[in-house]
């Protein structure tokens, strides 16, 4: 990570079955990422963060596969409908992500404790057991700048940290929101956000 690479990843890499962390991250490299990452057997860590990807983020079903960031790059489509029984973060931030929480992540136990989707184009409404049934486990849920709406989960406030603003959810926010839209977490700090711009 962070050198001067560009282009596309080379085909080969998908034979690297015993790869365990792939690390491509604040490179220049383009086109898409190549579906086989998300399936590879042995891989733990993808890292692909402040590239320009573009196209669709692969089904990530790998037996081993924990943690998935591929955050500031050009990704378009959905959310990936298939996410590992392992995966603990999953950070998709800053990409041009369009349409909803996918119906195949509802009613699944999942061990996620970081889930960062911020900055995209994301619709629709948060089901509302996806907290307290899906990801009960989820300690930071970063929302911002989508275009969700309707009423917030049960469990937001339970949350470690949070961030909603910049969504059309609906007014009355729960009672942990009643002046800001956030929380506060040793990692990423303080944030005041008013509460008119989360709904």
């Amino acid at each position: 990570s962070d050198n001067n690479l560009h282009g596309s990843i080379p085909s080969y890499f998908c034979s690297f079955s015993v790869l365990h962390a792939a690390f491509f991250s604040y490179n220049s490299f383009s086109g898409t990422i190549p579906p086989c990452f998300g399936s590879m057997p042995n891989l733990v860590l993808m890292d692909f963060q402040n590239n320009a990807f573009v196209g669709p983020v692969p089904n990530m079903s790998g037996d081993l596969l924990t943690t998935i960031i591929l955050s500031e790059n050009s990704l378009s489509g959905s959310l990936p409908t298939v996410i590992s029984s392992h995966v603990d973060e999953l950070v998709l931030s800053s990409n041009s992500l369009t349409g909803e929480i996918p119906h195949e992540w509802v009613g699944r136990r999942l061990p996620l404790s970081t889930l960062d989707i911020r900055f995209n184009a994301l619709s629709g409404t948060l089901p509302p057991e996806l907290l307290s049934t899906s990801f009960p486990e989820l300690l930071v849920l970063q929302l911002d700048s989508n275009r969700f709406s309707g009423a917030l989960p049960s469990g937001l406030c339970s949350l470690r940290f949070f961030s909603i603003a910049d969504n059309n959810f609906s007014c009355p926010l729960p009672l942990c929101c009643s002046f800001e839209c956030s929380g506060f977490s040793p990692r990423y700090g303080y944030q005041a956000i008013p509460v008119r711009t989360c709904c």
